[in-house]
């Protein structure tokens, strides 16, 4: 799954929530900072 936010609206505390939460960080373009998340099984 790929998310993408805007850059803008994301602070630097939310974007460490969220990469501790399991997303990781595969790009960062001038309006948009994109994340996948990747689903494990067990």
């Amino acid at each position: 799954m790929i998310i993408i936010l805007e850059k803008d609206k994301i602070t630097p505390e939310v974007r460490n929530k969220l990469l501790k939460k399991g997303l990781s960080l595969i790009g960062i373009s001038d309006k948009e900072i994109i994340f996948r998340k990747l689903k494990r099984y067990f």
